[in-house]
């Protein structure tokens, strides 16, 4: 488990060193849902712009 942590964590920041996340949607249309996490109500779209 800590090995799938870890890989997931190299994943992630190759993809953020290689390209520019953008959201889609107007932070003011995002809605949250309130649980034990704060989470957004509905997926949020992105755009990955390579660098």
């Amino acid at each position: 488990q800590k090995f799938a942590l870890l890989e997931e964590k190299v994943v992630i920041s190759n993809i953020l060193r290689n390209f520019t996340v953008v959201s889609l949607d107007p932070r003011d249309k995002v809605l949250l849902k309130m649980e034990f996490v704060l989470r957004p109500a509905q997926p949020i779209r992105m755009k990955f712009i390579p660098r």
